[in-house]
């Protein structure tokens, strides 16, 4: 036979195209996995000066009876959707720090949060308790997530917050009345802002709304972030958790 048959020529296209479709995955996988571990972003270091300058603004008249709601650990299937749809309801703005391997899981809830107006930024890759043992550690975590936050919403997040609030606890910022410990100067030299809290509602653990609501109206004056979780319990608390806020006069602010 000088001509190959139709049936032949058929699977040669058909085994030709897995070939083809098998090396783009391997090859867009292989892009992923060296974006996920990459040490160097091209960030310019923020100084810790300018850290402290929005440490001391924090603390100024200029944030009096204002809170900024953030929540932690999502996405969440059904549940940071939930919580969107309350403050989108009352209009209310929000930053949202999210993990970056349930990014991977969910990049379709991430996306619709950003599309929705809420802000994204950095919780690390996985949460661990070890992301700040040695820089090139945490370098990974934050490249990785700032990453996946670019490649599915388009923005390239600042403000960091460190999972269980390492380092950073209580404070807005980086403290200038307090030693800097290695995990704060190392995410300032990679380009990032940590972020803490000062009014915390332990939504992770509570046993009913009522605990939630309680704890986000306990706080004084000179407390205005408010950390709670992509929680089902904190998505039911939530509408009275805005509402109790607005009526002792208190205005919702982005961070």
């Amino acid at each position: 036979m000088i001509f190959q048959s139709k049936s032949r020529f058929r699977m040669y296209v058909l085994r030709s195209a897995i070939v083809i479709v098998l090396l783009a995955v391997f090859v867009l996988g292989l892009n992923l996995v060296l974006n996920l571990t990459v040490l160097t972003n091209h960030r310019e270091a923020v100084s810790l000066w300018d850290a402290w300058e929005r440490y001391h603004y924090y603390y100024t008249p200029a944030t009096a009876k204002k809170i900024a709601l953030t929540f932690d650990d999502g996405p969440v299937p059904s549940n940071t959707l939930a919580i969107a749809d309350v403050l989108e309801k009352h209009d209310v703005p929000a930053t949202f720090f999210f993990i970056g391997e349930k990014i991977l899981k969910s990049p379709d809830i991430a996306r619709e949060v950003s599309a929705r107006g809420f802000t994204i930024r950095n919780h690390t890759f996985t949460h661990s308790f070890h992301v700040h043992d040695t820089k090139e550690r945490l370098a990974r975590e934050l490249n990785a997530t700032s990453y996946l936050i670019e490649r599915v919403v388009g923005v390239r997040p600042t403000y960091y917050r460190p999972p269980y609030l390492l380092a950073v606890g209580i404070d807005p910022a980086p403290n200038p009345y307090i030693e800097q410990v290695p995990g704060i100067l190392w995410a300032l030299e990679l380009g990032y802002v940590p972020v803490g809290i000062d009014i915390d509602t332990g939504d992770w653990k509570a046993k009913s709304q009522e605990e939630i609501v309680s704890a986000a109206l306990s706080f004084s004056e000179n407390e205005h972030i408010l950390l709670m979780h992509d929680e089902k319990i904190t998505a039911e608390a939530l509408e009275t958790v805005i509402i109790r806020l607005r009526d002792a006069g208190y205005e919702l602010v982005s961070l």
